[in-house]
């Protein structure tokens, strides 16, 4: 696709003249035979009469020359010789085996030749379709794209917009079973294309600056949600002082601290108890009544997902509780956090209440 519709109409492509006489022995005119190494013979008469020829190769002259399309009479022409070409490749499919492409070595094509003598060479050449075919899918391209060079009255109808899709999936398919490695030939051409669709968007929006305005520093202390915990109020609180700290500050052993494990778990052993059993419950017996305070202290803990993670870490670092030898698998986090926070409380805490409750007792004298 170029852009501003300047097209290389130097690259002219010339054909030639010469044609191959038959005997002069035979009454009608003799086809030309193909025999593979199959024994297999191909009639080969049609891709090379003189008409198939010109009609070839004249459509190079499109393809250098792509604004001539919207001349209705040349539109026709370019029709008819493409549908005729494209009949010929789908007739005549080749066999990966035979073809140059199975091999590493590719060949590159800097130019064509145009003698009619290697005409069935060319057309059985694997690369060389591909190289057709792809040129067929660039000038498609150009012809359905909103180039904004292009002139008002340059704007294709519904039959022409409908024949080109058309063409286009067929030349996919053709793609496809062209040569080795097709699927991925094909789709990487379908890639650029893509690509070369985005740039023609790119410069009929005016060449807009890729380049993305800085985001400005916040100067402002951030604004806590009401909604966050106290525990993710005093994290946020926490990284925002570390962001003004240097390297060295950020490696002290403060920045490093571990709660002890009473310190951590007894505000969550307090918080359990003062639970009440939800006002909706209609249980009537104690342990239902229990049952549903397990429930209620269930869904408490779990609305704090950080202070569960945090809980987890700090068992995993100083406590025996974090390793359970059991074949039982914990129904949720929440519950496994409860029963640990009984295990700290009768561990840690009663001990702790039990001396100092001797400890107010005065002897009698």
């Amino acid at each position: 696709l170029n852009q501003i519709g300047n097209f290389n109409t130097e690259n002219v492509t010339k054909l030639t003249t010469a044609r191959i006489k038959p005997d002069s022995d035979d009454g009608e005119k003799e086809k030309k035979m193909e025999v593979d190494e199959d024994g297999e013979i191909h009639d080969l008469h049609q891709k090379n009469s003189s008409e198939f020829y010109t009609n070839f190769w004249l459509l190079q002259d499109y393809f250098s020359r792509p604004v001539q399309l919207w001349d209705k009479t040349l539109w026709a022409t370019f029709v008819q010789n493409t549908n005729q070409v494209l009949d010929i490749f789908v007739t005549n499919q080749l066999d990966d085996m035979k073809t140059p492409l199975s091999s590493n070595q590719e060949t590159f094509f800097a130019k064509y030749l145009t003698s009619e003598k290697l005409l069935d060479l060319q057309l059985n050449d694997s690369t060389f379709r591909r190289n057709i075919l792809v040129q067929f899918l660039i000038i498609f391209q150009y012809l359905v794209s909103p180039v904004k060079f292009k002139q008002p009255q340059h704007i294709l109808n519904d039959e022409q917009a409908q024949w080109i899709k058309n063409t286009t999936n067929q030349i996919i398919q053709l793609l496809k079973q062209t040569g080795s490695n097709a699927t991925t030939f094909t789709d990487a051409v379908q890639h650029v294309l893509k690509r070369e669709e985005l740039w023609n968007n790119w410069k009929n929006d005016g060449c807009q600056d890729f380049t993305r305005a800085k985001l400005n520093q916040r100067t402002t202390p951030y604004k806590l949600n009401v909604k966050l915990s106290e525990n993710i109020r005093q994290s946020v609180r926490q990284a925002i002082r570390r962001r003004t700290m240097d390297i060295e500050q950020l490696r002290s052993p403060s920045q490093h601290y571990l709660p002890p494990l009473r310190d951590f778990f007894e505000p969550i052993i307090d918080q359990l108890k003062t639970v009440p059993v939800p006002s909706t419950s209609t249980a009537t017996d104690e342990r239902e009544k229990e049952r549903e305070r397990e429930k209620e202290r269930e869904r408490l803990l779990s609305q704090d997902p950080s202070r569960l993670w945090r809980a987890l870490r700090l068992l995993a670092r100083q406590s025996p509780y974090f390793f359970v030898h059991s074949n039982q698998t914990v129904q949720s986090i929440a519950l496994f956090i409860m029963s640990t926070c009984e295990k700290i409380r009768r561990e840690y805490i009663l001990p702790s209440q039990q001396q100092q409750q001797q400890a107010q007792i005065i002897p009698s004298v």
